[in-house]
């Protein structure tokens, strides 16, 4: 298991993106909050605040030790009766204006609005907080607002790095400027493969990604700063690969006929984190070989 000390390390690692997808996804748990606790206890983080707005449904975990400090957003509710709330944050898509920025999703604006105080407060709260490296995380619906979260508090709060898994368009061309402005080399956006989410909304309405694209591929290796061709490759590739899904005769092990189409599979945490995961495994032996190099001469 990646444990909180590899955020130690400066700059990008496979590392830290893999433990920061952990958390992201541990974010998810919401109503298992002992349990939530206990899962970034194991990660190494010696405490954890939680917020949950009941008005806008914004959950936001905020864990720490001795040298780090990760505010990992929730994503959407998928469980039937629960999300309503979440999608109309989703879907309330109109662009509003951030002072002096630009402009922003105003449903994601709001949501972040509602558990900002409190995550003033708490990070305020929080013993040597100077000395402490912040990290900022969401998958989905929470990359969304953790993106919004650094763009518009990111010149009052000194964030150390950003990283988004599956996350939508939140910015159009100004705010999106600014912010790669305010993390020229410390925001990393990843996107697996096919994921739908990440094409919304559209760019033809005004929305702009930011920070450095990471696209994990179909062998499950992560392309720094895809170029558009080798993004379009990778869509073609997963729809070509999702024809046998589509035929009316497949079934899965069960018997029972699924259709899992390859954008929507490839949102899920799981197929973010899974690979992400492997990487850090290969780049953890690089590193202890490397150490053992260094020992032996």
């Amino acid at each position: 298991m990646i444990k909180s000390n590899v955020l130690k390390k400066r700059g990008y690692s496979h590392n830290k993106a893999a433990l920061l997808m952990h958390c992201a996804e541990i974010a998810y748990d919401y109503e298992g909050h002992n349990k939530s606790q206990m899962r970034l206890k194991e990660l190494g983080f010696d405490k954890v605040a939680y917020i949950d707005n009941k008005v806008t449904d914004t959950q936001v975990h905020i864990s720490f030790n001795d040298h780090a400090i990760v505010i990992a957003f929730r994503g959407s509710k998928t469980e039937e009766g629960q999300e309503a709330k979440d999608w109309d944050t989703n879907f309330n898509y109109r662009l509003t204006k951030i002072n002096g920025v630009g402009h922003g999703h105003s449903g994601m604006i709001r949501a972040v609005q509602s558990v900002i105080v409190d995550i003033m407060q708490i990070l305020r709260s929080i013993p040597h907080n100077e000395s402490k490296d912040i990290f900022v995380t969401g998958h989905s619906l929470g990359g969304g607002n953790a993106t919004i979260f650094s763009g518009v508090y990111g010149d009052e709060i000194p964030i150390e790095e950003i990283y988004t898994f599956g996350a939508p368009r939140v910015f159009d061309k100004w705010a999106a400027e600014y912010f790669n402005k305010l993390f020229p080399k410390s925001a990393f956006r990843f996107v697996n493969g096919n994921d739908i989410v990440c094409r919304v909304p559209l760019a033809i309405q005004a929305f702009r990604h930011c920070g450095q694209f990471m696209l994990i591929k179909g062998n499950g290796k992560v392309k720094k700063k895809a170029s558009k061709f080798e993004y379009f490759r990778e869509r073609i590739k997963g729809i070509f690969f999702d024809i046998p899904d589509m035929l009316p005769f497949y079934d899965d092990d069960k018997g029972k006929t699924k259709y899992d189409a390859n954008w929507v599979e490839d949102h899920y945490p799981k197929y973010y984190y899974d690979p992400l995961s492997k990487l850090a495994g290969s780049e953890h032996r690089m590193i202890n070989k490397s150490d053992g190099v260094k020992k032996a001469s």
